[in-house]
């Protein structure tokens, strides 16, 4: 596991899209590099506890984590749209 970078799971059922939102997903970026998606159930000076559908459930220690984001839901719909607004640009009749 020491030489392990990255991890891609990807399901046998899509999403949908109008999936309702989990305020409580996040995405964790680590002090050594990679990242991990999960359900946040608490946070505070010392640890980071969540859950994962793939890992069960986890615990980290803050000071492992150099960055967290949120809303990421919002955050692929804001890229799917700089996404088509990139493509309407380039290729207008």
């Amino acid at each position: 596991m020491e030489r392990i970078k990255q991890i891609h799971f990807n399901s046998d059922t899509a999403k949908e899209e109008n999936e309702p939102d989990n305020p409580r997903e996040i995405r964790a970026h680590f002090a050594g590099g990679g990242s991990l998606s999960f359900n946040l159930v608490s946070w505070n000076d010392n640890l980071l506890i969540g859950e994962s559908q793939h890992f069960g459930d986890l615990q980290f220690k803050s000071a492992a984590i150099r960055q967290i984001e949120f809303n990421l839901k919002l955050q692929s719909q804001q890229y799917e749209q700089a996404a088509d607004t990139y493509w309407n640009m380039d290729h207008r009749p």
